[in-house]
């Protein structure tokens, strides 16, 4: 029962939710008795379009759409790799999130998911260029869209200092790059998690110890939220 259970969650002390659901979700059920003024809600759909997108403009007809803080978790990139040829076009999809823009179902309806190459074993450089790179390429196929639909996903490892200094550096390179573009500045919205890699299997209580590291680089470094 998913109502119960993210009210239980919740209840005991969690200020946002993240929901993971089929295309034919109807998520007024999903959502019903939540108070979402008050949390981060970012929705994974598997697929744009479904029965789920009507089904949450059901929800947000009766809701403050601007007090909202609201996400849509869909990495165009990470479809692609994983249906190949069969995934819908990145043109096709940038023209869905358009759609989705505009109607403002969400205030930041693009992922920029970096999560992916820190936990493949990225170097820290390498997934700052790699976020500004995939940043460029949806900014620069729709110049319609702006910068504050976006949101960014960070994988946090356990170097504390160095993690510090990633976020950080990545808010400086991202004001540098809306520069370069002639676009006025706007803070981006960074998702951290914390990395699994440094975590062992026969030390739980060390791993609290790394988590709760790895989770003040994030703050440190200036994330918005922490998953």
């Amino acid at each position: 029962d998913l109502p119960a259970s993210a009210l239980e969650v919740l209840n005991n002390g969690a200020d946002g939710l993240r929901l993971q659901f089929q295309p034919n979700a109807d998520l007024t059920r999903s959502l019903i008795e939540i108070q979402l003024e008050f949390l981060r809600i970012e929705l994974l759909p598997g697929e744009l379009s479904g029965t789920w997108i009507e089904s949450w403009k059901d929800i947000l007809a009766s809701a403050d759409k601007k007090s909202l803080n609201t996400a849509l978790g869909f990495d165009l990139w990470q479809g692609h790799s994983s249906k190949g040829s069969g995934a819908m076009s990145f043109q096709k999809q940038l023209t869905e999130f358009r759609a989705i823009g505009a109607a403002q179902l969400f205030r930041h309806p693009i992922l920029i998911d970096c999560s992916l190459y820190a936990e493949a074993g990225a170097r820290m450089d390498t997934q700052l260029g790699i976020a500004l790179s995939m940043a460029h390429e949806v900014l620069g196929e729709d110049p319609s869209l702006s910068p504050e639909h976006l949101h960014f996903r960070f994988s946090l490892g356990r170097n504390f200092l160095l993690e510090t200094a990633k976020l950080r550096a990545f808010r400086e390179l991202w004001s540098l790059y809306l520069d370069s573009l002639g676009r006025s500045r706007t803070e981006a919205f960074v998702n951290a998690r914390n990395s699994l890699r440094p975590l062992s299997a026969s030390d739980p209580h060390g791993n609290l110890l790394r988590l709760t590291t790895m989770a003040v680089s994030g703050l440190l470094g200036g994330a918005q939220n922490m998953e």
